[in-house]
């Protein structure tokens, strides 16, 4: 009968004691200021959804277990003798526990926080730079080679040395002593999509283009007499969107087709290794596997003399914009869309090479390889690129001088040949618009 009559007052001891630590224990009222200072630490640099759990759960077990220890010390002065041995054990254990839990906050906060602040990152050689030596020149003057186009998407060139573009509207444009255009049938501009990357291989024409049944594909023309016969679909039913389109090919140095994907806007494809969408795809012999994934809309594509896979990459966009992103492409590798960019990482996630930072927005597009260079277009940025792979120095060229720039591409001669894109919606067009400039790269050297 004692046990029944003891219970309602081991709940009134508990309940006084937990009144007494919330009016007047100042370390659990420490603790959740701490708790919502390391909240707005993590909104101010960007933890993503587990480690907000993270965060929260560690914050909720030290300040339950400080709440628990405070109110065992409270009951300590309230029970009767008998009890106060075993409420000194009980005391002394959620001490502990305290103590421990708090230990394991600071090793969690360690974990979470230490990466996101930049320079301690760089130290300690965890980090992916934002370019610290960016160098400016508007001293190029390029020669403008053809103009009056519609959203030029894609340089390449045939074996004359006559250009190949393609323009978003559905057109396919040869550019030589006279001037070509191919209607492409089932091509639909729509948003970001349209007729978009191109590659030339063997008298055959490949083209990436947005159909009006609103997917992906990637077709495959014979070249011959000026004439374009033989349609086949090499790649079917890609997501397609409004926006993040991917859309470039390229053949690699082992002979095999890469495209690019983007997610569309659902961000979430770009993990789903049973989707197309927001991954670089490689072709062979007409079978398609998935080369890399968790991208949101990869635009650019190069390989430099050792063989290495570059892509530029679009990071965040609306408000907030920036980490924009320039990445070595492994086989099988994931690139963290969307769970990590920027600086962040994550286990078996890879990090870019170089990111443009959270206020800074290259929007980077096509992109070559030349002399140890990569060349990257910027839409937004409005600028030429210029990465030195060797010095890891980001030179800027034409800013703001053609307005956007859209395909990159190394000529037959050996000089740069850049398109821009100011009517494609987000540009404002100028006399001629859109062009195609010749550059040469000697007058680029940083």
């Amino acid at each position: 009968m004692s046990v029944f009559h003891s219970i309602p007052k081991s709940f009134g001891y508990a309940i006084a004691g937990i009144k007494t630590a919330i009016k007047n224990e100042p370390n659990f009222r420490v603790h959740m200021m701490a708790g919502i200072a390391a909240s707005g630490l993590g909104l101010f640099l960007g933890l993503n959804t587990t480690e907000w759990a993270i965060l929260i759960l560690t914050i909720v077990v030290v300040v339950v277990l400080e709440l628990i220890n405070t109110a065992i010390e409270a009951i300590v002065n309230l029970v009767s003798p008998q009890l106060q041995e075993a409420a000194r054990v009980a005391k002394d254990t959620s001490a502990a526990a305290v103590l421990l839990s708090a230990l394991g906050a600071v090793a969690v906060g360690v974990f979470l926080f230490l990466p996101k602040i930049f320079w301690l990152q760089s130290l300690l050689g965890l980090s992916t730079p934002i370019p610290t030596s960016v160098a400016v020149t508007n001293t190029v003057t390029p020669l403008v080679v053809a103009e009056n186009l519609d959203t030029p998407w894609e340089i390449a060139f045939l074996e004359g040395g006559d250009m190949m573009i393609t323009e978003r509207r559905g057109k396919l444009t040869r550019i030589g002593r006279d001037k070509t255009t191919y209607d492409i049938k089932g091509a639909k501009e729509t948003g970001e999509g349209g007729l978009l990357g191109l590659a030339l291989k063997d008298n055959q024409v490949y083209l990436y283009l947005t159909t009006v049944n609103n997917v992906n594909q990637v077709v495959r023309y014979d070249f011959s007499g000026d004439q374009l016969t033989n349609e086949k679909i090499i790649v079917d039913n890609i997501p397609a969107g409004q926006n993040h389109n991917g859309g470039r090919l390229k053949f690699g140095p082992d002979g095999a087709l890469y495209v690019t994907t983007g997610e569309t806007g659902k961000s979430s494809l770009a993990q789903d290794k049973n989707s197309l969408a927001g991954k670089i795809l490689r072709v062979v012999n007409e079978r398609v596997e998935i080369y890399s994934y968790g991208h949101r809309n990869p635009q650019g594509l190069a390989w430099d003399t050792e063989g290495n896979l570059w892509a530029t990459e679009h990071g965040r966009s609306g408000v907030q914009s920036g980490y924009d992103e320039l990445n070595i492409i492994k086989q099988g590798a994931n690139y963290g869309w969307p769970a990590i960019e920027g600086d962040k990482s994550a286990p078996n996630m890879e990090s870019p090479v170089i990111n443009s930072g959270p206020t800074t927005t290259w929007a980077p597009a096509g992109m070559a390889y030349l002399d140890g260079n990569l060349y990257f277009a910027g839409l937004r940025g409005e600028t030429l690129y210029q990465y030195s792979i060797v010095t890891h120095k980001l030179t800027e060229h034409l800013q703001g001088v053609y307005g956007r720039l859209r395909a990159v591409s190394v000529g037959p001669d050996g000089y740069l040949y850049a398109s821009t894109s100011n009517n494609d919606g987000r540009g404002t067009p100028k006399s001629g618009d859109d062009k195609i400039l010749k550059i040469d790269p000697k007058s680029l050297q940083p």
